[in-house]
């Protein structure tokens, strides 16, 4: 039976105490609709993305190390960047978010990470565009959550 993706995300929330359970049980469950899932553990390198199709037509699990961008500057590569397109596949010329996102994540630095710092990265624009519904910042290590309603209604969204 396929279920809401919220519900299932909930469901590995209230279930399961570690990170690999949670994705597993996540990998084998069935969503109604097309989804990714960005999940992140207490531990170090535990994160990535997981993609869903409707009815398990898709599953598609991107993981650190794996999930993280090329090291194309001095710092080691430390954040996971997924866009509304699947990772496997180009940006479209009309809506590349991924380049500008890896670029002000990387400007940033692993040391600069912080909910007001990421909240930037998130609200700038192209980050931020019309189709933006909200932006939410989770933090596992101490259950911190912040979401924010978004509309662009600047020219330069588009």
């Amino acid at each position: 039976k396929s279920v809401f993706t919220s519900f299932m995300t909930r469901q590995a929330i209230e279930t399961y105490d570690n990170f690999d359970d949670a994705v597993n049980f996540m990998g084998n469950s069935s969503t109604i609709g097309p989804s990714y899932v960005i999940i992140g553990g207490y531990n170090k390198n535990e994160g990535g993305v997981l993609t869903f199709g409707p009815n398990m037509t898709l599953y598609d699990k991107w993981l650190i190390p794996n999930a993280l961008p090329v090291n194309n500057t001095a710092q080691p590569p430390f954040y996971v960047l997924e866009t509304n397109y699947d990772h496997w596949t180009p940006a479209p010329f009309y809506d590349d978010r991924r380049g500008p996102g890896e670029a002000c994540m990387n400007e940033v630095g692993q040391k600069g990470v912080g909910f007001y710092t990421l909240y930037n990265v998130l609200n700038g624009l192209p980050n931020r565009n019309r189709l933006t519904t909200y932006t939410a910042l989770m933090d596992s290590s101490t259950a911190s959550l912040e979401a924010y309603y978004q509309y662009c209604d600047i020219p330069e969204c588009f």
